[in-house]
């Protein structure tokens, strides 16, 4: 692989664009497909991932801001109007809270069922997956009462039981940590993100309430979190469609850090006072910042934290429910046919008439509206990671890396989508990106880092003929570090801490499926490296219709033909497949680069 210089590139893709101009695209005056060129170019190295000290001494600075401003923040009403809305959120709040009249939280043993350990680092753990860090490293909380919480919900699992005092016994008691630990992650070329670390047995009650919280959303609002971000793209595409903002048309509204600004004393003005306590006491109440001095937070929580997704969406909801209520606007729920709303985190979608209302509303909570991303007249939308102008999506690319040739295929594949779904001709920068890695060609329902995706007659796509009727091509898949179980050990992969053996955890591990084959991801690192895998597919155009997305061949799984002929069974049940519409739609792009 050659240096893909990062200049050069944009310079291409100046050279592509050249006959569009840079437009507004809040003016209903303009075409579409300028837009979308205008969109490309802010975008595509917007989230570069380039070492940048500034970014994260200005993500600092912002999180200190936010927790100095929420220190002295009350709650206080302007206007009769504003009374009424507080009253309505309030009430709102307490029916989701009390399910047929009972707190929806009764018990720790009922957080501790809905508890996890989620995917990232905890404060002294080992490593990040549920093994290590519940049975093979120091357990750490903010409050030791958490630990004896957590004891006491043992009882009757005994497997588990016997693995805490096996862990007991080797590495000692809880550690009592007095804050989180905060760091910062790639956000955007300008500045970070900060997240916190959260101690082992928080963050495990923080999911526990969390999921609790996502369950009833189900149930009260119509809020599935696992889709709803969906229904935020489909009302802001609606909303694209109406540039004359009536009342009837959607608006889109987003907020400025808005993990990090619920306060202490808005939780304590809106919340009852039982549930309060809950998150205070679940919380962390200080943070380590990365200069080592430690931090008393005025947030509840942090980016970081549990419960922090599913309580900001609790909360939004809650304000969109009352402000529709006090004027007189349907308030269907989320999952109806034709919702009237739609919160996701901080993506927050209403009706064009309530879109001030609900802003002043959030702003009184405290939180920032951040104009640059919120939307109530003209032709442009945008929500959870979609953009839509007079209908079109004119999302743009953001490319995080270019150094390895997995970079270059995600790239080249990215912006092949780009140029058929805008139907804007990128030659110089695809035909830059060719040269830039390897050949080897995958078709286009692959991932994007497995390779070149191009379509079946492309004269340059490297053939190794057919077998057994299908196409056979090479992907490149990404190989996780991974740790082995043996007899009496856990072999880790070099260069991660040692796990110690502790049978009866690993009894409770497996049962949840997290061991396969006697191995299990390290959860810790991300990926480790890409290999080379040979694959066969039915048909190079067309994807597959089962869950199998394609069939490895070799010794590595011996069981393909048997995947084969399920995949055959199932396609001669179904309606004859027409053809891969990504596929279709990318065609055009690669005549053009002939």
């Amino acid at each position: 692989m050659s240096k893909v210089h990062r200049h050069v590139l944009f310079s291409c893709l100046q050279a592509d664009l050249s006959s569009f101009n840079s437009v507004d695209k809040k003016s209903p005056f303009v075409d579409w497909r300028s837009v979308a060129a205008t969109q490309l170019l802010e975008s595509v190295f917007k989230k570069f991932e380039d070492p940048n000290p500034k970014a994260d001494a200005k993500a600092i600075e912002t999180f200190l801001e936010i927790n100095r401003s929420l220190e002295n923040y009350k709650l206080v009403a302007l206007t009769t109007w504003d009374e009424d809305v507080v009253t309505a959120v309030k009430a709102v709040i307490d029916d989701f809270l009390h399910p047929k009249g009972m707190p929806l939280v009764d018990s720790f043993q009922q957080l501790f069922m809905a508890g996890e350990t989620g995917p990232g680092s905890s404060i002294v753990g080992r490593g990040g997956d549920f093994f290590t860090k519940m049975f093979s490293s120091e357990l750490s909380t903010s409050d030791l009462s958490l630990y004896g919480s957590y004891r006491a919900s043992l009882t009757g699992l005994y497997s588990w039981q016997i693995a805490e005092r096996y862990r007991f016994a080797k590495l000692g008691g809880p550690k009592l940590v007095g804050s989180n630990r905060l760091s910062c992650v790639p956000k955007n070329v300008d500045i970070s993100r900060t997240i916190c670390t959260e101690p082992t047995l928080n963050m495990w009650y923080q999911l526990g309430l969390g999921n609790i919280i996502r369950e009833r959303m189900g149930q009260f609002f119509g809020i599935d979190l696992a889709t709803v971000a969906d229904v935020n793209r489909r009302l802001a595409y609606l909303g694209s469609l109406d540039a004359s903002g009536t009342d009837r048309s959607f608006s889109t509204i987003d907020l400025k850090s808005a993990s990090d600004s619920i306060s202490l004393g808005l939780v304590e003005a809106l919340f009852p006072k039982w549930f309060s306590d809950l998150l205070k006491h679940l919380r962390s109440p200080f943070t380590r910042l990365p200069d080592g001095n430690t931090l008393a937070l005025n947030m509840v929580s942090t980016m970081g934290n549990g419960f922090t997704f599913p309580l900001q969406t609790l909360l939004f909801s809650a304000v969109v429910s009352a402000v529709y209520t006090q004027m007189g606007i349907p308030l269907k729920r989320v999952d109806a046919t034709q919702p009237s709303w739609s919160v996701f985190g901080d993506d927050i979608v209403v009706v064009r008439k309530a879109y001030d209302r609900v802003c002043h509303i959030l702003s009184l909570f405290g939180f920032v509206v951040n104009a640059d991303k919120s939307y109530s007249i003209g032709p442009f939308r945008e929500s959870c990671g979609c953009d839509f102008f007079k209908g079109h999506m004119v999302r743009g690319v953001y490319l995080k890396r270019l150094s390895t040739p997995q970079d270059v295929y995600v790239a080249f594949n990215k912006l092949v989508r780009w140029s058929a779904r805008n139907e804007i001709a990128l030659c110089s920068s695809l035909q830059y990106l060719l040269k830039k890695a390897r050949f080897n060609a995958v078709p286009f329902w692959e991932s994007d880092d497995a390779g070149f995706k191009v379509p079946e007659w492309w004269p340059w796509k490297a053939r190794t003929g057919k077998a057994h009727g299908t196409y056979v091509y090479k992907a490149w898949v990404p190989k996780s570090p991974r740790m082995k179980l043996t007899e009496d050990a856990i072999l880790v992969p070099r260069g991660l801490r040692r796990r110690f053996y502790n049978p009866e955890g690993l009894l409770v591990s497996v049962s949840r499926g997290d061991w396969v084959d006697g191995t299990t991801p390290t959860s810790h690192g991300g990926w480790g490296t890409y290999v080379q895998v040979r694959r066969h597919a039915l048909q190079w155009d067309v994807p597959p219709v089962s869950d199998v997305p394609s069939f490895r061949a070799g010794s590595g799984l011996r069981n393909w033909r048997t995947d084969l002929a399920r995949e055959l069974e199932l396609q001669r049940a179904m309606e004859p497949v027409a053809g891969s519409v990504e596929g279709r739609r990318c065609e055009a792009v690669f005549w053009d680069l002939l």
